[in-house]
């Protein structure tokens, strides 16, 4: 090498061989057991397994994968939570249990249910979950990096700050403690349940309220804060619907809610939206600023909206 473009040639053709290194590298890093780490002596073991330097490849564990760091020493701990980042897809469950975020960064599939305990995992690329989700730490649970996930169970409800599934295909939910369905988050700011059916939500801290369920055997919201109850992609009910908001300043729509056979009901909302309503059994609609029933042509018992 005589010139920098020479010297340029040359890194460029090696950066290349590198690429194809790594991929070949990432082919054969199959891990064909359980990854087990809670202890000094399993994670000597693990490290055997699985390498955690800058360029060692990510591995696909064919397996459980059980990582508990709470019995860790400080350094340990931040070699496991190494380890753990060269994680990408496990065909099993996976449970974590850590005080500290444990880094998942490059985890993107589990073929089987995932446990997350003690607090929230630095899980940012994760797509899908094949089976449920169930959680058991204070503060935000953000899963808008999903796209889809079977039952989910949130244990420590009460401390839940934040509950989204924003753009999330969600089969259930529940807080571990009424059943499926029924959720309680009076310490949540937000609510956003993605697809889940549900048929209660109590949530008097958010200040807004989203299910995107699509047919519902009735629902109860009760949000004394919230500005915002969204239940947009609703199309028929056939229980009875109650919203209770925080008063003037709570705007609710429910913009594709054609029909409903059972009740319909708003308490303390400034504005209530069932434009595409159509048929309805009873209304019973208090709104201060708005109502909008633009398309209603029969109720099957006692209407009032005022």
């Amino acid at each position: 090498v005589t010139t920098a473009d020479e010297l340029a040639a040359v890194s460029a053709a090696l950066a290349a061989v590198q690429e194809d290194v790594n991929t070949l590298l990432e082919a054969d890093a199959v891990i064909n057991q359980p990854v087990t780490i809670t202890n000094s002596a399993n994670l000597e073991y693990v490290s055997s397994l699985i390498g955690y330097a800058i360029d060692d490849p990510n591995v696909i564990v064919n397996g459980a994968v059980t990582i508990n760091t709470t019995a860790l020493t400080a350094s340990e701990t931040i070699t496991a939570n190494a380890i753990a980042g060269k994680i990408r897809t496990v065909i099993g469950n996976v449970a974590v249990t850590a005080a500290v975020a444990l880094n998942l960064e490059s985890l993107s599939f589990i073929n089987g249910n995932y446990s997350v305990s003690g607090s929230d995992a630095n899980d940012p690329n994760l797509a899908t979950i094949s089976g449920g989700l169930t959680t058991d730490y204070p503060g935000d649970h953000d899963y808008t990096h999903l796209s889809e996930v079977g039952a989910v169970v949130i244990s420590d409800s009460p401390s839940a700050t934040l509950v989204d599934f924003t753009g999330v295909t969600v089969a259930t939910i529940d807080d571990g403690t009424a059943g499926t369905g029924v959720v309680v988050f009076n310490s949540a700011t937000s609510v956003n349940l993605g697809t889940a059916p549900v048929t209660s939500v109590t949530a008097n801290d958010a200040t807004s309220v989203e299910t995107r369920m699509v047919t519902a055997a009735g629902i109860t919201i009760e949000a004394t804060s919230a500005t915002a109850i969204n239940v947009n992609q609703m199309t028929s009910s056939t229980g009875d619907i109650s919203i209770t908001g925080a008063g003037t300043t709570t705007i609710v729509h429910f913009d594709g809610l054609a029909t409903s056979t059972g009740d319909v009901t708003t308490v303390a909302v400034g504005e209530a939206h069932f434009g595409a309503l159509t048929q309805a059994g009873t209304l019973a609609i208090v709104a201060g600023a708005a109502a909008n029933f633009g398309a209603l042509t029969d109720t099957d018992a006692a209407a009032s909206i005022g």
